[in-house]
């Protein structure tokens, strides 16, 4: 009967082993993923800070296309 234990008690020992390896390699991935987060939030931010002066430059551009197009039409055919 003792025989009989010892297969079952090494089946759960290897998959503890299994589970503890597996858990390991999910909280790396976790930690990875959570860097990642932190530095497309990072990106955000500092374009959510830039994009003000990115709608001026933009309104700006498309002022100087309505002077050009209006020059345009004003010259003489």
């Amino acid at each position: 009967m003792i025989d009989g234990l010892f297969p079952n008690m090494y089946s759960r020992y290897t998959n503890d082993l299994y589970l503890k390896h597996r858990t390991e390699q999910l909280d790396s991935k976790v930690a990875e993923l959570k860097e990642i987060v932190v530095k497309i939030s990072d990106e955000m931010t500092c374009q959510n800070t830039d994009l003000p002066e990115y709608q001026k430059m933009f309104d700006h551009a498309i002022s100087q296309i309505g002077q050009a197009r209006r020059h345009i039409t004003q010259l003489p055919q």
